[in-house]
């Protein structure tokens, strides 16, 4: 049962760790580190790559991933389809990333629902997905969610990132991207993930960074329901730079949460942690 647990007090280290098998709930103080910068970790055999077709103009200027790189180009084959299955018996899905071996990050509200019950029954990441209208392909189940505190107590969106631990070591065989504390306005930057409105397919977009104040990053690369949770990846140096969460009402861009130190440490801690 999810109703009458705690709510805990916490800082922007502290995390609560769901176990999807047994529905039990800890807290965990994540030690500071210095992994500001970490590098992608790309497999001997995967090759490497952005697509940049497509302008930078008012409108949609996003284009869906070809298929046969979906599971073979990195960045691409290190996302994936988060499907999760509610308490409620309701069903929704948003995009996902590899950072570790076993580790994936998402959106906290792709995996998190006060509405539909607290925290899914079952959640399922699916690599490499590029199939219209359906899911075909490998299937990883997520045994561990992990959300920091403060968006499970108060829905704060300056947290709204999420971390999975998967029963498979998937990342060494398709890779996983890195992160960097280091952005700067103007710097080109990709958003991929898998829009609602063409579900399970590998849609992107190419845009800039507009704004890094506070705790979270602005950019023009379009989105929508269902590429939340993608990760706001720099086309140089190729590493995630936050967690796309969306539109921003009333402005001409998108938004999500910038990775800054604390979040760094976080991502490092689970990322070595298996």
């Amino acid at each position: 049962m999810l109703h009458g647990i705690p709510i805990f007090a916490a800082e922007s280290s502290e995390m609560i760790e769901f176990d999807l098998k047994t529905n039990e709930m800890k807290t965990v103080e994540i030690e500071e580190q210095n992994s500001d910068s970490v590098d992608s970790y790309i497999p001997e055999g995967i090759s490497t790559g952005i697509q940049t077709y497509g302008a930078i103009i008012d409108g949609d200027d996003r284009y869906r991933i070809p298929a046969n790189l979906s599971s073979t180009t990195f960045p691409y084959c290190s996302y994936g389809v988060v499907s999760c299955t509610w308490p409620d018996g309701a069903s929704s899905f948003g995009t996902g990333w590899l950072f570790g071996p076993n580790d994936v990050a998402t959106a906290a509200h792709v995996v998190y629902s006060h509405e539909n019950g607290g925290y899914p029954s079952s959640i399922i990441f699916y690599p490499g997905v590029n199939n219209s209208g359906s899911i075909v392909g490998a299937s990883y189940k997520a045994t561990i969610a992990v959300l920091p505190a403060t968006y499970q107590s108060e829905r704060d969106d300056t947290k709204d990132y999420a971390f999975l631990s998967l029963n498979s070591n998937i990342g060494n065989t398709l890779g996983y991207l890195g992160w960097t504390t280091s952005v700067s306005v103007g710097n080109t930057m990709a958003l991929t993930g898998y829009a609602g409105e063409h579900p399970y397919e590998l849609w992107e977009g190419i845009g800039q960074i507009k704004s890094t104040s506070g705790s979270f990053l602005r950019y023009t690369a379009d989105s929508s329901r269902g590429m939340s949770g993608g990760a706001i990846y720099l086309t140089i140096p190729m590493k995630a730079a936050g967690f796309n969460h969306g539109g921003y009402p009333g402005e001409s861009y998108n938004y999500g949460v910038k990775i800054n130190s604390s979040i760094a440490n976080e991502m490092n801690y689970y990322k070595n942690k298996n």
